[in-house]
């Protein structure tokens, strides 16, 4: 950061990273260029959010890179009207331009996920049987069932009927998850999940599950601002603009250099 004040206040600091250093909240009061470290644990953010709305802030946008997600799960940021999450992918994210494609792309699709409405397509009956989604459960011939906590070291065969509609996972959609089910054949017609972030599944996994047409829905969607580009790697940096070209008939959001103060939308 700057040497000087000049050009932003320091508000308030704490902590102290082993790498980073202390935590700073800091009013930017004219232009001024910046190398910024976020926080590194949810228990960090939501202080900082707690923190910024002491001062007044009234929109917050949390930055977070491409392959750590976790602070989309964050419920400290007001309505979901007034969520907003920004993303940052580029060269580092792969080996070669289709490497950071196919990374990037599977995360927008991710993004791009139906939300899950009780009153879709299921005739849910008696409103004292719906699940809160506060724990595992499935749901089958018209009422819902709870679920052990752990259902990854569960039998699945002894639990779950077969053809059962859908299973909701308060956790997160892995691989073993998947292929435990997929073993004692109790794949349900579709999954719910709570955000994005919790969808951890590989390419094969992932598209085993849209080639048997079965349904991945979201609790909650955040709202997805935009992503910013990097041209960095340690050996085969890629310019920003030929990430962007590749992005762009993926991407229904604004693709930012904000280094080169760049902009790139369809």
């Amino acid at each position: 950061m700057p040497d000087t004040l000049q050009g932003y206040d320091l508000l308030e600091s704490w902590g102290k990273h082993p790498q980073f250093g202390s935590w700073l909240l800091l009013r930017i009061t004219a232009p001024c260029d910046f190398r910024m470290a976020g926080p590194s644990t949810l228990s960090e953010l939501m202080k900082g959010i707690s923190r910024l709305r002491h001062y007044g802030a009234t929109r917050i946008h949390v930055d977070g890179a491409l392959n750590r997600l976790s602070h989309i799960t964050l419920n400290t940021l007001g309505n979901q009207k007034d969520k907003g999450i920004i993303l940052s992918t580029g060269a580092a994210v792969g080996n070669t331009l289709n490497e950071v494609v196919e990374q990037t792309q599977h995360i927008l699709e991710l993004f791009q996920l139906p939300v899950f409405s009780a009153f879709d397509n299921f005739s849910f009956g008696n409103p004292s049987q719906d699940i809160q989604f506060d724990q595992n459960a499935y749901f089958h011939d018209g009422s819902w069932f709870t679920l052990p906590s752990f259902l990854w070291n569960q039998d699945s065969k002894s639990l779950i009927p077969p053809q059962s509609d859908i299973i909701y996972l308060k956790g997160t959609l892995t691989d073993y998850i998947y292929l435990a089910l997929r073993g004692a054949g109790r794949l349900p017609g579709q999954f719910i999940v709570k955000t994005p972030a919790h969808i951890l599944l590989s390419p094969n996994v992932w598209n085993g599950i849209k080639s048997r047409g079965i349904k991945v829905k979201l609790l909650e969607r955040p709202n997805l601002l935009l992503l910013t580009l990097n041209p960095w790697h340690p050996l085969t940096s890629i310019p920003t603009e030929r990430i962007a070209e590749a992005l762009l008939p993926y991407a229904d959001i604004p693709l930012v250099d904000i280094q080169k103060q760049h902009l790139w939308m369809q």
